[in-house]
């Protein structure tokens, strides 16, 4: 789930961003009990549920009020009989969805923790039901797509990549963890390509997302165009025109570090991983350790271990995971120090002094993070 920046739009830009996508989608109206945050619009071409994430002035960042309203518009849509396929979407280019609001988690944190877990269990049971729905799950992941916004797009059906696509993982950054299933989808594409992501925190652009296979599919020029040219089409000629247009993996022209990620990030231990890039002389190795060595060891040593863990378990047992991790996270230093960095919360340092060193971090540190604490409660995804 992770941080977002904000950005402020001009209201022209705003407007001219919510207008663009939702004009675009406009058909029935499928409910007026949801919150603006979350628009959704039943399209009676081709029987869809458009869902556009609507708050561009954060870069369509999530809050807990979009999460549960997220969740009861599937659940609608599930027992809708019109309802064929979700079209999921941000209301403008810039972002699908920058991840979840870090600010109220700070603060939550700070205060008695409970909004931020209360965040927590329901985006974890999103995730989780996005991974259950009988219907087809569709989404456009334009521009930023980071944390949380991974979260409520690679565990649908399809995902389509754009040219301008962003997709990260980069909680280490700020003393936290890869959360929204990290543990089960991260250690579960090709090469070590997870571990490289989750622990450089590196972005992938455009063709690679789908290359590293966060993205099912991948469509030239933007998203307005593709909406143009798909807008009639129902779900499975939708499929079949994606798979039709979409390249194959492999082109010569991707980014992907494979090689990188297959040489270094397969090790058994997180210190293996970092000796191996340190007799790396390539200006590619050197930056990838110089990307581990500015996050937080001890959310590096979490972050690999959750990985290792999570390649064994289903994805209900990821998010259970992840829940108790939440709660161990609000208590460490590390995750305020990140935060208070990235957001010039005073005091603050850049770069962030973080709590030890990756040589410091001992193995009892790392298990007391996925010691059973009988006060977190079990999810239930059903």
């Amino acid at each position: 789930f992770f941080f977002f920046f904000f950005f402020l739009l001009s209201t022209t830009m705003l407007l001219r961003a919510r207008t663009s996508i939702v004009s675009s989608l406009r058909g029935r109206s499928f409910s007026t009990k949801y919150n603006p945050d979350v628009l959704g619009v039943e399209l009676g071409m081709n029987n869809s549920l458009a869902i556009v994430l609507n708050r561009p002035s954060a870069l369509n960042a999530l809050n807990l009020s979009m999460v549960k309203d997220l969740s009861k518009l599937l659940q609608d849509g599930e027992k809708n009989e019109e309802v064929q396929f979700y079209l999921v979407t941000g209301a403008e280019e810039k972002a699908f969805c920058a991840g979840g609001d870090i600010k109220a988690l700070y603060d939550s944190g700070k205060s008695d923790g409970a909004d931020a877990y209360q965040f927590f269990r329901e985006e974890y049971k999103l995730n989780h039901l996005i991974s259950q729905l009988k219907k087809p799950y569709v989404s456009l992941i334009q521009g930023i797509t980071m944390g949380g916004g991974i979260g409520v797009s690679v565990h649908g059906k399809y995902r389509v990549a754009f040219p301008t696509t962003r997709v990260a993982m980069p909680e280490a950054a700020i003393g936290f963890f890869c959360d929204v299933g990290g543990s089960y989808f991260l250690p579960r594409l090709p090469n070590n390509i997870g571990y490289y992501l989750a622990l450089t925190g590196e972005s992938l652009h455009g063709y690679d997302a789908y290359d590293a296979g966060l993205a099912t599919h991948f469509a030239e020029g933007d998203k307005s165009d593709f909406l143009a040219q798909t807008i009639k089409l129902e779900i499975n000629e939708l499929v079949a025109h994606l798979d039709a247009t979409t390249p194959a993996r492999g082109s010569a022209s991707s980014r992907v570090p494979w090689e990188l990620a297959s040489k270094h990030f397969g090790k058994g231990t997180l210190f293996e991983i970092v000796e191996s890039l340190q007799r790396d002389p390539s200006p590619e190795a050197q930056k990838a350790l110089g990307k581990i060595r500015s996050h937080s060891p001890i959310s590096l040593n979490v972050i690999f271990e959750q990985l290792q863990r999570g390649s064994k378990l289903d994805l209900a047992e990821c998010l259970q995971m992840e829940y108790a991790l939440g709660h161990k996270f609000l208590k460490s230093k590390d995750f305020y120090t990140g935060v208070a960095s990235v957001l010039k919360i005073e005091p603050y340092t850049r770069p962030p002094v973080w709590s030890t060193t990756l040589e410091e971090v001992s193995f009892s540190q790392v298990q007391d993070f996925f010691a059973h604490d009988p006060s977190v409660e079990t999810i239930s995804f059903n």
